[in-house]
């Protein structure tokens, strides 16, 4: 190999290398389909979609070299083979950005795609007519004809792309590659294959696919064949010299080719207008007419709403700017001329006293900028609504609840409806980009979890330079991920949520199996709110509402005790007090706070353990009136100088099962419902009292059933235990 080919080929890196967005997409949508389908079929159109993509084709084909796999395997017959081609197709999708591609270099790639298509198209059909065999070996190797482009292109970009679009023939293109990079990408390409020993394909019909007729005439029947499918796909008619090469090569006669391009071009532009591809030049074969003028933006949102990263925004404005830091306007130009079809975008802060948000930088002229400040009140424009709420949201020209003011601003950005996406950091609002959209492109964009994260990032890189007390990068960038992990969270939640539907409806009406499938719902449901509450997005918190304890104590045990191992034989008894009110707060919390505890008491217990729960109400407590909740153990009890610092966090120690971070999160839980909770703790066991507001409305006077509690050491760690 030569020095020019080794170096370029140790610049190239194949998971850079372009692909259709069109086949990613297409790769997304089949890989969520593949579990409802047989497996002969999802086997059929996995390989058709490698065949229409010489990067995806030849990523799976080295990926299966690296396991001894044969290349038949590309029928995908084993599941472990398509799960490959899924994970390579979520990876380039995850690599692929439009922002990446400029657009006057679209062109280059649609070409390469089609001239590649086009030969593979050919072979098949030269094949089939002249009675050749092994016709897949060789439209495999039809379909990485001119892969050698693509590495040229991947590694000098630019100055590759203005070399392109100077020559008017194949032959003059392979000159000037030669003079300017060492290396053809003929020869270039194959030396690809041959370093992966690919030795399936046909590397010298790759290697000699641009020499004259002349030398190909005595050369090995899969040159001829590629090196023809090039010449009929270089060229725009049936012409003399084509006639006689293919008499002499195959004895094919002018009528037999004419066919041949007729079924092949055909075959083509189906295959463009399922895909929706549309491009325009007067290059090579006539194409298809155009179809709907949006079918690429449509397919672009598309695109981007399925991959689960966008990544490199830094990289692409750097490049952009020769090297210079980025700013973040001009992260939103790009963006709203590529995801909003030249939307613009503007960004509010909050005044001094955080009473209203005013434009503070936009993507307008500043002469077309609105002068505006919105009133942050209790009822608020829907625009300074979405920062108060630190909700993202879309409203229409159509929305009935739009102020003047949001109308002003609409009519400003030149869109049917406007896009409020706040940055938030610690809670709170630092920042609101309002874009201006079609709302189907603004209700995408909410889904667009990495794409918003990582623009939202950027704006805290830069702005914590002016808001320092407020903002912390790093800090910011975990928060970030977090929220990244709780999107994803949420995703085999909603599917474990949904085969429980399956299931249910696989029961009979009066299965006793009903019943435990939607206490399974309600506790995901539960923990979907606990993923939304620390992932801070716009989903609403757990409110307030009259809560029954006794049911919510009684649903619990039910399902706790079923998760309690068999081998430990712990009872649980249910003392509940039939004349308790309803209380005020929080149902998820309290939840939380009962399963904490039981499972700790549950931890605590030995062999033939006990756990008792009692609820009563008419406690009287420090001249207050609450109601009770006792969590008894008949366990060995804590230490006492765990007992010291029990509801702190990280407050752990050795064969203490009433310790950790649990007890920390029951606290605070207990804070917030405006309750207290005490331990008393001996060798006999161990009681954890929870004492909740009673209602506004029901008695407070302390009468002879009331019972009361004394607190003679004044001590939060140990209080009372009144039944013992």
């Amino acid at each position: 190999m030569s020095e020019p080919v080794s170096a370029i080929l140790d610049k190239f890196h194949l998971s850079r290398a372009f692909s259709l967005p069109e086949l990613l997409l297409r790769g997304l949508e089949l890989e969520g389909e593949v579990k409802q389908q047989e497996d002969e079929l999802a086997s059929q159109k996995l390989t058709e979609l490698l065949t229409l993509s010489p990067t995806l084709l030849l990523q799976s084909l080295i990926a299966f070299q690296a396991e001894s796999l044969s290349l038949d395997l590309i029928t995908l017959e084993q599941e472990r083979a398509r799960e490959k081609v899924f994970a390579l197709i979520r990876r380039s999708t995850m690599q692929y950005n439009p922002l990446l591609l400029p657009k006057k270099h679209e062109d280059f790639h649609l070409l390469h795609w089609r001239h590649s298509l086009l030969c593979s198209k050919y072979i098949s059909a030269l094949t089939s007519v002249c009675k050749i065999s092994y016709s897949s070996k060789l439209e495999t190797t039809a379909l990485l004809i001119n892969f050698g482009e693509v590495i040229l292109a991947s590694v000098y970009g630019s100055d590759y792309f203005k070399l392109h679009v100077k020559t008017s023939s194949e032959s003059e293109l392979s000159r000037l590659e030669k003079q300017t990079f060492g290396v053809a990408h003929a020869e270039l390409g194959a030396a690809f294959l041959e370093r992966y020993g690919l030795q399936a394909i046909d590397c010298d019909a790759i290697r000699f696919h641009h020499r004259t007729f002349e030398e190909i005439t005595d050369a090995s029947i899969d040159v001829k064949l590629c090196w023809f499918a090039n010449q009929l796909a270089i060229k725009e008619d049936i012409d003399f010299e084509l006639v006689n090469a293919g008499q002499k090569l195959f004895s094919l006669e002018q009528e037999a080719l004419r066919t041949i391009q007729k079924t092949t071009t055909e075959s083509l532009r189906n295959q463009m207008s399922a895909l929706k591809i549309e491009f325009s030049t007067n290059k090579r074969l006539p194409l298809p007419e155009k179809v709907n003028t949006s079918s690429r933006a449509e397919r672009k949102v598309a695109l981007l709403n399925q991959a689960h990263s966008i990544n490199n925004i830094n990289k692409i404005l750097l490049a952009a700017n020769n090297n210079k830091q980025a700013q973040f306007l001009d992260v939103l130009r790009i963006l709203t001329a590529d995801l909003f079809e030249g939307g613009e975008a503007l960004i509010f802060l909050p005044d001094a006293e955080a009473q209203n948000i005013s434009i503070a930088s936009s993507t307008l002229p500043e002469e077309a900028e609105p002068s505006m400040s919105l009133q942050l009140s209790e009822n608020p424009s829907i625009i300074a609504a979405s920062y108060q709420n630190a909700e993202a949201k879309v409203c229409s020209v159509e929305n009935n609840d739009l102020k003047v003011a949001d109308l002003q601003i609409l009519s400003a950005l030149g869109k049917s409806a406007l896009l409020c996406d706040p940055i938030v950091y610690k809670n709170k609002v630092v920042a609101l980009i309002v874009f201006g959209v079609n709302k189907t492109e603004g209700e995408s964009y909410l889904h667009k979890t990495a794409l918003r994260n990582t623009l939202h990032h950027l704006y805290i890189e830069q702005e914590s330079k002016i808001l320092p007390n407020t903002v912390n990068s790093q800090e910011f960038h975990y928060q970030q991920k977090i929220r990244e992990a709780v999107h994803e969270a949420n995703n085999p939640l909603s599917i474990i949520k949904n085969y429980l539907k399956i299931l249910s409806l696989k029961q009979e009406e009066d299965s006793e199996l009903h019943e435990e499938i939607k206490v399974i719902e309600t506790e995901i449901e539960r923990v979907k709110q606990i993923l939304s509450k620390l992932g801070n997005n716009s989903e609403p918190e757990d409110k307030a509402s009259s809560l029954d304890l006794n049911k919510i104590i009684t649903s619990i045990n039910k399902v706790f005790s079923a998760s309690i191992p068999e081998e430990k034989s712990i009872s649980i008894e249910i003392d509940l007090d039939p004349k308790l009110p309803f209380v005020l707060g929080k149902e998820n919390s309290l939840k939380q706070i009962l399963i904490n505890l039981l499972k700790n008491a549950a931890e605590a217990c030995v062999e033939n353990g006990l756990i008792r729960v009692e609820t009563r109400s008419n406690i009287n407590f420090n001249q207050v009136n609450y109601v009770l909740i006792n969590i008894i153990d008949n366990g060995s009890g804590i230490s006492e100088n765990v007992m010291q610092n029990l509801f702190k966090p990280g407050n752990t120690s050795k064969g203490d099962s009433h310790t950790g971070s649990g007890l920390a999160i029951v606290k605070n839980f207990m804070d917030e419902l405006g309750g207290i909770i005490s331990c008393q703790s001996d060798p006999r066991g161990t009681t954890f009292a929870l004492l909740l507001p009673r209602p506004e409305g029901t008695p407070q006077i302390k009468n002879n059933t009331d019972t009361e509690l004394e607190n003679p050491n004044n001590s939060p760690g140990k209080i009372y235990d009144f039944k013992r």
